[in-house]
């Protein structure tokens, strides 16, 4: 008679780990980018499990810690657009390094764009901000003019970066989203 093998043991130790991976990097001040931040993650009995680790896998390594920051200073998700829109993207600080080789504004195609309770921008440093009155096709759904969607939050160690933007694939044909995730990338290093 065969002895079945319980795989579970494995499942648990790679999921601590990657929860371990997502909370200590930053916290030993290694770069964050995050292109999109699941701000509605609620820590749970029901979220542990496979289907958190398969949340952990799609929405990468640092989701949970980014959803942890904006959590802890009291911002709560409260929509996004479900049909998609497109939208200007305005440059708030030309001078970060974040903003290098970027025009003051630029279009950004088929995104979701979230809404949150308040603007994060008095507990962070805005490098950009969506127009709300902008969207193609117009919609009711939307934060009421302050509207962030990029930004640095140095109260903690690590360069972080969240990026509201990135719900499809096509954002990477977009020469001003690319230059964006680049600028990012090598401001995370470091360099």
């Amino acid at each position: 008679m065969s002895k079945s093998l319980f795989y579970g043991w494995t499942l648990l130790g790679a999921f601590w780990l990657v929860l371990f991976v997502n909370l200590a990097f930053p916290a030993y001040g290694a770069g964050v980018i995050n292109n999109y931040m699941a701000v509605d993650l609620h820590l749970n009995r029901q979220m542990v499990g496979l289907p958190y680790s398969v949340y952990l896998l799609m929405s990468g390594l640092p989701g949970p810690l980014a959803a942890l920051c904006v959590n802890r200073r009291g911002i709560r998700f409260t929509h996004y657009l479900p049909d998609f829109a497109n939208a200007t993207v305005k440059i708030d600080d030309p001078s970060s390094p974040l903003a290098k080789g970027l025009p003051p504004s630029f279009v950004i195609d088929r995104e979701e764009w979230y809404t949150w309770s308040q603007s994060p921008r008095p507990n962070v440093s805005v490098l950009a901000s969506v127009d709300e009155s902008s969207y193609v096709p117009n919609t009711m759904i939307k934060m009421g003019g302050d509207h962030p969607v990029v930004w640095s939050n140095s109260h903690f160690k690590a360069r972080n970066v969240y990026i509201f933007m990135g719900h499809h694939g096509g954002l990477f044909d977009n020469p001003n989203f690319v230059q964006l995730f680049r600028n990012a990338i090598f401001w995370g290093a470091g360099q």
